[in-house]
């Protein structure tokens, strides 16, 4: 199989077959399984206080390949491999550290809220 879909190179919407979004589809419920999964994991895997590096690693972890997931195509489709290779090498970084830094006030002010 050279391509993920039958109708490479020139793929649209309309000329997708079924068995292409077939594989569309499966991909999206794997992505969504491993991440479930991940998640429950990386957010209830406590065996080390907050202030230890080990309590902060799988939550960084876990939402930064969420945030590429979620920026990393639309850099692509907005800007090209060029732009996408950019975004990751200098944008991406800093705006996952920034997001996990987010995530952590969001979630200290959930926790004095209850």
């Amino acid at each position: 199989m050279g391509s993920l879909f039958a109708c490479h190179p020139n793929c649209s919407l309309q000329s997708l077959a079924l068995v292409d979004w077939l594989v569309v589809v499966v991909l999206f419920f794997s992505i969504a399984f491993v991440l479930t999964v991940w998640r429950r994991w990386a957010f209830s895997h406590s065996q080390h206080p907050a202030a230890s590096i080990r309590w902060h690693i799988p939550r960084f972890i876990y939402i930064a390949v969420v945030l590429a997931l979620l920026t990393i195509p639309a850099v692509w489709w907005l800007f090209g491999y060029t732009g996408a290779k950019l975004f990751g090498q200098f944008g991406f970084p800093v705006l996952a550290i920034v997001g996990y830094i987010l995530w952590l006030l969001s979630s200290e002010e959930q926790d004095k809220n209850h």
